[in-house]
């Protein structure tokens, strides 16, 4: 029996809300998450529990995974419903460019809300560099070109999430760079790269 594993999939008439469970493995990625929405899906609806921060390695990785989910639906234009825990709380200045979690009387949840907005926080793909856009702070706009390989390499190689220790060694300092500016997360041995990749531009285009 062929027991290779197969991409989650959606169906083919698209309910305004997908619901999915917190608990699943076979996370959409951002090409399921396109096609999805170009048959009729406005968002998703992410179980009854928070996502959030755990000290475990494993846990942390999944939780990752499911911010990877957030950022490429924010790229595709989808909607996400969904309960943010502490730890993801503490990192919201470095999200606010994915949609926000349900709102509570939290600060950092009302901070969120008000700052995020498509575009705040992207990149895109040159020859042999990659440009960056970030928003997140509106009093220190700032852009990046990654012109090494090394960095470029460590951006990319994260899109999904990715051993810290691993990347590590393949692109030393590049990495810590990148997590410096905030544009790559390490949490627990695990890497994940924070803004989207620019997949369609907004009308009108000076919207962003």
């Amino acid at each position: 029996m062929d027991e290779t594993p197969r991409p989650m999939q959606f169906p083919r008439r698209q309910p305004p809300l997908l619901d999915i469970d917190l608990a699943i493995d076979d996370i959409p990625d951002v090409a399921a998450l396109e096609e999805a929405a170009c048959a009729g899906l406005s968002g998703l609806r992410l179980g009854t529990s928070p996502i959030d921060i755990s000290p475990d390695g494993d846990e942390t990785r999944r939780t990752l995974k499911w911010l990877r989910l957030l950022r490429d639906c924010t790229a595709c234009g989808l909607l996400v419903d969904w309960q943010a825990g502490e730890g993801v709380r503490q990192l919201s200045p470095l999200l606010y460019h994915v949609t926000p979690p349900q709102c509570d009387e939290d600060e950092r949840l009302a901070s969120w809300r008000n700052i995020h907005r498509f575009g705040i926080f992207y990149w895109r793909s040159g020859p042999e560099f990659i440009s960056i856009i970030d928003r997140r702070n509106a009093a220190e706009a700032d852009q990046f070109t990654l012109e090494t390989a090394e960095h470029r390499l460590a951006f990319t190689e994260a899109e999904n999430v990715v051993s810290r220790s691993v990347l590590f060694d393949r692109y030393g300092t590049a990495l810590t760079e990148l997590e410096q500016e905030g544009l790559i997360l390490s949490v627990s041995g695990w890497s994940l790269t924070l803004p989207f990749r620019m997949r369609h531009w907004p009308v009108p285009y000076s919207a962003i």
